[in-house]
């Protein structure tokens, strides 16, 4: 079975945010990085997805420049890059026609935004033409670069979430 590896939103935008250095893992590169140079090693298909918001003048609006890889992340040229308008990576792109003419049958994601994009992403994959079934996606938690949220915007814990959370080995 195929492997591909999609890198999600890992772009300059969310550097510009005013939170950035409290909701960044101050690994993220590094760890986004070691996925990628294995993702290579064994011969699997990177995808780069980044995240656009067209017109907005905005942090995600290509005209300010922020929608490129984090500095210290660099795509290989052969490696396909996909922009996306939505949450996740399926609706507003070709990534699925890209992964079947691939041939792909497994799919493991990385990136910035675990509870959003992310994971949106992992729960959207269509079914293929092909199959009965969608491929298996596997999101890697323990590589995700934003550290979890504590809270949400009204004061609720996050705890009682968090605590049911295992990373994938």
């Amino acid at each position: 079975m195929r492997t591909a590896l999609l890198v999600i939103d890992a772009q300059a935008s969310f550097a510009q945010r005013p939170n950035w250095r409290d909701v960044s893992n101050p690994d993220l590169v590094a760890n986004i990085h070691r996925l990628v140079a294995a993702a290579r090693s064994h011969g699997e298909l990177v995808v780069w997805v980044f995240h656009s918001e067209p017109g907005t003048g905005g942090v995600f609006d290509p005209e300010l420049g922020y929608v490129t890889p984090l500095p210290g992340l660099d795509p290989h040229a052969d490696e396909p890059r996909l922009t996306k308008t939505s949450h996740n990576a399926f609706t507003t792109t070709n990534l699925q026609q890209l992964l079947t003419t691939r041939q792909i049958g497994q799919v493991r994601i990385t990136g910035i935004q675990t509870e959003r994009c992310c994971e949106t992403t992992a729960r959207s994959r269509p079914t293929s033409a092909t199959t009965s079934t969608s491929s298996p996606m596997r999101p890697r938690r323990s590589r995700f670069p934003t550290r979890p949220r504590q809270q949400t915007a009204t004061g609720m814990s996050y705890a009682p979430i968090h605590a049911h959370c295992r990373p994938m080995r």
